[in-house]
């Protein structure tokens, strides 16, 4: 009991430090939330909402790299997976980019749209159906009926590049577009 009421009492006085002007001391509390792990996540999220401009920016900030803590540690998993010649999980993969642009991404919901993508294609595809067949189904489902093209337009949009921003706008690259239809 002792240990958790001298982390509470750390995290508080942390939490009070929290928008300090001096960089030394930001960045000195900064590596000690990090250091502490996510446990000081509910917080930060408090002085997130906290009035003061510095505190809630610098909460934020220490949240968002908590975010990217996580993310890459997704990332490594992935890479372990693939390094063992597993079987990789593209969906994952792609899912994390889009995490890593919008680290508030609802993947559950973007499966979701891909699934159903995915089963209404199926629907229409024989098992008498050749490769050929195959795929002039699939593009013709998904860039005749819905829409889906290159971004032209704004082709070095970042949102090209995340599945989720694509499956809502339409409009993506090549590789993304490639990768809605494998």
């Amino acid at each position: 009991m002792m240990s958790f009421k001298h982390t509470d009492n750390k995290i508080s006085f942390l939490i009070r430090l929290l928008g300090d002007g001096d960089k030394f001391v930001r960045d000195r509390i900064t590596a000690e939330f990090l250091g502490t792990g996510e446990d000081v996540l509910p917080f930060l999220e408090i002085a997130g909402r906290d009035e003061r401009p510095q505190v809630r920016d610098q909460a934020r900030e220490i949240l968002g790299l908590f975010a990217q803590q996580r993310l890459r540690e997704k990332f490594h998993k992935l890479s372990y997976k693939m390094s063992e010649n597993r079987l990789t999980d593209l969906e994952e993969g792609v899912l994390l980019i889009a995490e890593f642009g919008y680290p508030d991404l609802d993947g559950d919901a973007l499966r979701g749209t891909l699934d159903s993508l995915a089963k209404e294609i199926n629907s229409r595809i024989l098992p008498s159906d050749t490769p050929l067949e195959i795929v002039d189904k699939l593009t013709t489902y998904l860039f005749h009926e819905k829409g889906f093209s290159g971004n032209r337009e704004r082709y070095f949009d970042a949102d090209n590049s995340y599945l989720n921003k694509v499956v809502l706008s339409g409009k993506g690259i090549p590789i993304t577009l490639t990768v809605l239809c494998m």
